[in-house]
């Protein structure tokens, strides 16, 4: 009788055993799904927001052009070279290169934020025949942005204003909250299509 009850008692506790070590399992498993899942989802959140942190709208940039040409001038006296507008650091920026009377060039980094210098630098060899122009004899960003936005709809990720085989050219990328993006050329003065790349 002792024997019959011991077994009895030993096989429940068998078949409870293999019951938890089944439900641990499982519950190992769901929570191993639910990391799973929460560690996808943010990586395509962060993802997002990433790609979203790399492109701007026009309107939200604080500094205009000519606010950075003047505060480069400020630092530099001389002629301007080219201007860019990108994500450098985290910040966007200005990048506006001058070139002075002693045809030495510098570039010069400006905080779109605040219009402030964060970076300086002078090239001592002589630029001899570098072409310089005044931003205002151009079209403005704005009116290219905005050609440029009627056939991609997309948000600003960077662009650029210089002399290039000949002529002045801007060069932007856009680029729409899918990742897609699309660079433009345009002639700065008369606003003709150049090129555009995928």
């Amino acid at each position: 009788m002792k024997f019959k009850v011991l077994s009895l008692l030993l096989s429940s506790a068998l078949a409870l055993a293999a019951c938890n070590n089944g439900d641990d399992t499982n519950s190992k498993k769901a929570n191993e799904d639910t990391k799973t899942t929460s560690t996808t989802k943010d990586s395509t959140s962060k993802n997002v927001s990433s790609s979203d942190e790399q492109v701007i709208d026009l309107k939200d940039i604080k500094t205009t052009p000519e606010q950075a040409i003047q505060t480069a001038k400020k630092e530099v006296s001389g002629a301007l070279e080219s201007i860019s507008f990108e994500k450098d650091n985290n910040q966007w920026i200005y990048d506006v290169n001058i070139i002075d009377k002693q045809k030495k060039s510098h570039e010069i980094k400006i905080n779109a934020n605040n219009n402030k210098v964060i970076h300086k630098e002078t090239d001592n060899k002589i630029e001899q025949n570098e072409q310089t122009f005044d931003y205002g004899q151009f079209t403005s960003i704005d009116k290219v942005f905005a050609v440029a936005k009627k056939s991609f709809d997309g948000k600003l990720k960077e662009w650029s204003l210089s002399h290039d085989d000949g002529t002045y050219k801007y060069s932007l990328e856009l680029q729409k909250k899918d990742g897609t993006t699309k660079e433009f050329e345009f002639d700065a003065k008369n606003l003709k299509l150049l090129s555009t790349e995928k």
